[in-house]
């Protein structure tokens, strides 16, 4: 796959995880761990690129059913980069500080919470 393709495949599947019902986000979630664990796919982008794909994606809403889809996308990108060994592997020390940051702002949503909970628990024991 070239570069450019690649590129925009993890952009789409960054997006897609904000999206407004639970079956599509559940396929873009699974999508984009598997690209982000995958051996066979050289050059997948770092943790910062992800991340910084996510913060261009998910942006502030006025509506509350917009934010609550941004927050659940946001909580699953940072999921699919903990639950990904070879991405998560490669996680600088601020990667790993931005994932906390992003986690826990998605507590602000109690409908979200959960979630972010999980992957927070998950990335804790990886990190001890």
């Amino acid at each position: 796959m070239l570069l450019k393709e690649l590129g925009y495949a993890v952009k789409r599947l960054v997006r897609g995880n904000g999206s407004s019902t639970s079956n599509s986000r559940i396929g873009f979630y699974t999508a984009l761990t598997g690209l982000l664990s995958s051996d066979d796919i050289q050059n997948v982008p770092q943790v910062s690129e992800i991340l910084s794909i996510m913060k261009k994606e998910f942006k502030e809403s006025d509506d509350d059913k917009g934010r609550v889809d941004s927050l659940i996308g946001i909580a699953l990108v940072c999921g699919a980069i903990i639950r990904s060994e070879k991405t998560f592997g490669a996680a600088s020390a601020e990667d790993i500080e931005e994932i906390v940051k992003n986690l826990t702002s998605c507590f602000k949503k109690p409908s979200v919470s959960p979630i972010a909970h999980n992957f927070l628990a998950e990335l804790i024991i990886k990190v001890s």
